[in-house]
């Protein structure tokens, strides 16, 4: 074989070996933080967690060198514990390819959840734990008692905000009282709207600083009513994704006058408030400009963006940092120009 052919050779299993290498790290980091939960190890690593993204467990579980290097030696040591939550006789299916993981999730969540919180109880211990990102199946039976033993919790990143409601809203309310920051990434189904308004109705008023909506949603009014209860303490608020019923109900907002970031996206681009629903438009430009606070702006796909934008430029009391327009229409937009420059 060639001197190249040799280094190529060695170069692959050199990569290869660095990534098993990567892979074992992560996977004994993993087992030591469930085993600490199960009272198994010296330290107590659950406790010095400050922020649990089981979104890295589930990747964990998915990885292929993971699943054929050591998937064994990752569940083994559980395999004793059966009197516990982390059961591994349950949690797994038949054959080594075929893994429950949102079950695991769950057990993971409930397990170092409880841990935390029996701990928080005790004098002389400290548990650092202050966010949760979850992704996955998450059981919403089981959500709302994972959140009841976070006395630390400020803030959560959700996959999927269906699992919020006005119990675990009253969870937070009666033993989170750092909570303040709210991240979904989807949000689906006929009940969305109302029970994410029951969440956020149950919270203290004007605690809430932060709300984050990514991807696809069926959040409306209800939620943007809700959303008027923390109208002294939102700073942020990004909205993705917003379907019809929401664009039109935009101007529920505008008791949010304290925000310093807000960030709109229309899912489908079509709707031209000011031609077609006049009221809601004027309604929406009077809660924009009244943000004397708003520092920036972004309007995705926003057919009313430059119209928006616009008032704000007009409005000598507030003073922008940033200011996006992605997406909207160009004539519209040239319109809008003309008439901001030469008064037409």
């Amino acid at each position: 074989m060639s001197r190249t052919g040799e280094f190529k050779e060695t170069s692959i299993a050199a990569r290869v070996a660095q990534q098993k290498w990567t892979v074992s790290q992560w996977a004994l980091q993993w087992r030591s933080i469930i085993l600490s939960s199960l009272g198994k190890t010296i330290y107590p690593y659950c406790l010095y967690i400050q922020s649990l993204d089981l979104r890295n467990l589930v990747d964990l579980l998915e990885d292929d060198i993971f699943r054929d290097n050591f998937q064994d030696m990752f569940f083994s040591p559980l395999q004793s514990f059966s009197e516990t939550q982390i059961n591994t006789r349950t949690l797994r299916s038949k054959g080594k390819e075929r893994i429950n993981i949102p079950l695991i999730i769950n057990s993971v969540g409930d397990s170092i959840s409880k841990f935390v919180g029996d701990s928080a109880n005790l004098l002389g211990t400290t548990a650092a734990l202050d966010a949760i990102d979850l992704s996955g199946n998450v059981d919403p039976l089981a959500f709302p008692t994972w959140i009841g033993r976070l006395p630390r919790l400020e803030s959560m990143a959700l996959w999927d905000g269906t699992v919020l409601n006005g119990v675990v809203g009253e969870i937070i309310k009666n033993n989170c009282h750092n909570f303040k920051s709210l991240s979904i990434y989807t949000c689906h189904g006929d009940k969305v709207d109302f029970n994410l308004a029951s969440f956020l109705n149950a919270l203290p008023e004007n605690t809430l600083k932060s709300l984050r909506v990514f991807s696809y949603n069926d959040i409306a009014g209800e939620t943007f009513q809700a959303l008027n209860q923390h109208r002294k303490s939102l700073v942020d608020l990004v909205l993705g994704n917003l379907k019809a019923p929401a664009i039109w109900s935009l101007s529920v907002l505008k008791g949010l006058t304290a925000l310093q970031n807000l960030d709109l996206d229309d899912a489908e681009g079509r709707i031209n408030l000011e031609s077609t629903a006049n009221d809601s438009f004027l309604g929406l430009v009077g809660w924009v400009t009244g943000c004397m606070q708003l520092k920036t702006i972004r309007l995705n796909r926003f057919v009313d963006g430059p119209a928006v934008v616009r008032a704000l430029c007009l409005n000598d009391e507030i003073r922008l940092n940033s200011v996006t327009l992605r997406g909207y229409t160009f004539e519209i937009g040239r319109a809008s120009c003309r008439e901001r420059v030469y008064g037409e």
